[in-house]
């Protein structure tokens, strides 16, 4: 069940707005005229929340945002009033193009399915808008996010990429999305034997277009992955890290996009030993990145012998996982069939 959104939404809604003595566009101080919303803002701010919404209601034909937008929260809330989901959609709808934060409630009550038909794809695209429009939450309530805007689907095309991902075959789990939309993107999550899994991360993190193929962009994602190691085993998260391969360069066979990899061997405690893969590539002007973890193929460690010396044999086993190959292929054909359909 949805969790009310609480006294702080309409707090914040007050930090935002002009408040009286503000200065104006020349730098002067503004006059001290007690408008109606402000009016409002003290009312709130003595608790006395039902004279609020009562003064708010009464000026609601006066096309004031703030006034608007109010009246929103106190209808999704109860703040002077019973709780009413449709009133709170049709007033967070009038000022969602001026307001940010009423595009991420509706974005909420989306993905939710409050006082509308759920519908994960609205919910991702409002809350992105709305953050990529200034709108600021706590990391915390990111991670919530995130956990609402998960998916189970078994099939996915990106309506914006025109491009189907491997799907039910390959064990399609869930989607996971991460905001904002623009910078982050999705990840897919796909399962495996016993414990592996392996995500597949689609996503734009650079202002700059991303190429085909092996970009900046590419080998900055692939560093990042390789020092967020170094931090996990500083941290005590990973334990005995072992590199089974530096970073090295693989080519997909039927669209031919070149793309970049490593493993490494590490262990969570109680002898728990995991293998994992990452491998990124730009396609289609975003960065695609996949991470596989699972345990070691025939209970033997590619490369992780003290006196080991990688050979390309060893660093070919590292990147073997089945479930990798698997992915792969799936995102070769469809990316053939891509770059095949936007040449002619």
């Amino acid at each position: 069940m949805m969790k009310q959104f609480g006294i702080a939404f309409v707090l914040s809604l007050c930090l935002s707005a002009a408040l009286p003595g503000t200065e104006n566009a020349v730098g002067q101080a503004a006059p001290q005229m007690k408008t109606t919303w402000g009016e409002i803002q003290e009312l709130v701010q003595k608790e006395k929340n039902s004279e609020a919404f009562q003064l708010a209601l009464e000026h609601k034909d006066e096309n004031d945002m703030d006034i608007l937008c109010f009246l929103g929260f106190c209808y999704a809330d109860g703040i002077g009033c019973e709780i009413d989901d449709a009133q709170a959609v049709t007033y967070f709808r009038r000022v969602e193009d001026s307001r940010p934060i009423a595009k991420y409630l509706l974005g909420v009550f989306y993905a939710l399915g409050r006082g509308l038909d759920r519908d994960v794809e609205m919910a991702w695209t409002l809350i992105s808008e709305a953050m990529e429009r200034g709108y600021k939450i706590s990391e915390n309530t990111q991670w919530e996010l995130m956990n609402l805007l998960i998916t189970n689907q078994t099939e996915f095309t990106d309506p914006n990429l025109d491009f189907h991902f491997p799907g039910e075959k390959f064990h399609l789990q869930f989607i996971q999305r991460y905001l904002p939309k623009r910078r982050l993107g999705y990840s897919l999550r796909y399962g495996g034997e016993g414990d592996e899994k392996l995500d597949l991360y689609v996503y734009n993190r650079t202002q700059n277009p991303i190429s085909n193929g092996i970009s900046e962009a590419v080998e900055k994602e692939l560093q990042d992955a390789v020092a967020s190691v170094s931090e996990m085993e500083r941290r005590g998260i990973y334990q005995n890290v072992r590199a089974l391969s530096q970073i090295h360069r693989g080519k997909l066979k039927a669209s031919g996009i070149q793309y970049l990899w490593f493993s490494f061997y590490y262990d969570m405690g109680e002898n728990k030993g995991m293998q994992s893969v990452t491998l990124a590539f730009g396609a289609l002007g975003q960065v695609f990145k996949i991470r596989y973890t699972g345990n070691p193929s025939n209970g033997d460690i590619p490369g992780a012998g003290e006196n080991a010396k990688p050979n390309l044999k060893r660093e070919k086993e590292a990147v073997s996982p089945k479930i990798v190959g698997n992915i792969l292929q799936g995102l070769d054909t469809e990316l053939a069939r891509k770059l095949e359909d936007d040449a002619e």
